[in-house]
Formats: C-alpha cells, structure tokens, sequence
C-alpha cells in the first residue's frame, strides 16, 4: 500500500495509477482471504484498501471523471457499511452532483447524524428538492449553526485553512453554486445568526455594566 504515501507527492494522473495500483493490491489479498487461505479479514487489513479507493475516488473527481469517483465512494460502502472512515460524506454531495437525488437521500437516511457536513448536505438535497422551502431553510440554519466556517468557506468570505480535496466546501463549493437560491439563502442565514450573536454579545455587555454600577 505504499502507493498511497507515494500519491501525495504526484500529480494527479500520476497519483490515480498508484492508488489504481494499491486497490488492485488489496483486491488480490481479499479475494485470497475469501477463499478461506488464512481467515477473515481484519481492519489493518481492510482500511489500507479503503483508504486507497478513497483516493482512487477522488482523482478521477478531481480530473473530471465523476461518475467513476462515485462507483469508488460505493464499493468501500459495500465492503464496510460501517463506513468508519466517512466515505458517505463524500458520496452523498457527490450524488447530488450528478443529479442523484434519490440515491442521495437513500445514503442521507440510512446514516443518521448531527456531524456539520452532513447537516450541509441534507440542506443542499432540500434545495435541490424544493427551492429555498421552509424545510430548506430549517436544515440550513441547523447546519450553519454546527459550523459557520463552512458557511462562510462556500460563500468565498474566508479562505480555508487547509486547502486541500478533503474540505466540503472545496470539493461541493460548484454544486452549491449551481442549486438556485442555496448560496443566497445561505449567505441570508449566516447574516441572520451574526446579528443574532452580535445583539446577545451587546446585551451581556449591558447586564455585565448594569451589575458594576449597582456593586458601586
């Protein structure tokens, strides 16, 4: 599996073919492994291969060959439902990118969860369902306050800290660009909660005054 380490320093087509090339390895010791040659498989065994499909999943994404990144993101789902490395947080925006819809909301209701990406995407599917709805509004607000970074990340107001494939807003910042009324119903949403945090910020500064003149 060293292919994967080997990865981070290559471009892009070079770094497919060494994660093509440390999947292909892991395959040859599952299939070895399912003939019954030496047990069951154990996690230092599976997560090399899942971590290298992941990888494999995100060059060709990268490179523009999105539907094949989504067949990667599938089959470690299907090798470990437990999915304990979060593939499904790239999956479910990934389907939504292709207008997978259904198959985004099959994922978003079998993995039940407050994590902030999740959050982000049931929102964008909600959008993607029903333009700037209620319920849209409803999982917007739920997401940005899990995390206003993201928000503020997808609305181009902060540059991300680790510019990178791994953050949200860096591999679905299009896709949310493209749904009619998300950014603007986002940028809408964050404003609402700074003024929010802002006037109770001022209220405490204003009982924290009102309390020193009465100790006077």
């Amino acid at each position: 599996m060293w292919g994967m380490a080997w990865a981070l320093l290559l471009d892009r087509g070079s770094a497919r073919d060494l994660y093509a090339q440390a999947v292909a390895a892991g395959e040859r010791l599952m299939a070895g492994l399912g003939k019954g040659e030496t047990g069951t498989l154990r996690d230092d065994q599976i997560f090399p291969w899942i971590w290298a499909h992941v990888g494999l999943g995100k060059s060709p994404w990268s490179l523009g060959a999105r539907e094949e990144a989504v067949s990667h993101f599938q089959r470690t789902l299907a090798v470990e439902p437990g999915d304990p490395e979060r593939v499904r947080y790239l999956l479910a925006p990934a389907l939504l990118v292709l207008g997978r819809n259904d198959e985004a909301e099959d994922l978003l209701t079998r993995y039940v969860e407050d994590a902030a990406d999740w959050r982000y995407t049931w929102a964008l599917l909600t959008f993607c369902q029903e333009g700037d709805s209620p319920a849209a509004r409803r999982h917007l607000a739920a997401a940005v306050k899990a995390d206003r970074d993201i928000a503020s990340e997808l609305l181009g107001a902060v540059r991300p800290e680790e510019a990178d494939d791994e953050r949200y807003s860096i591999l679905f910042q299009d896709v949310w660009a493209d749904t009619p009324g998300a950014l603007e119903a986002l940028r809408a949403q964050s404003a609402a909660l700074a003024a929010v945090a802002k006037a109770r910020k001022a209220k405490r500064k204003g009982e924290k005054k009102k309390r020193k003149r009465r100790r006077r």
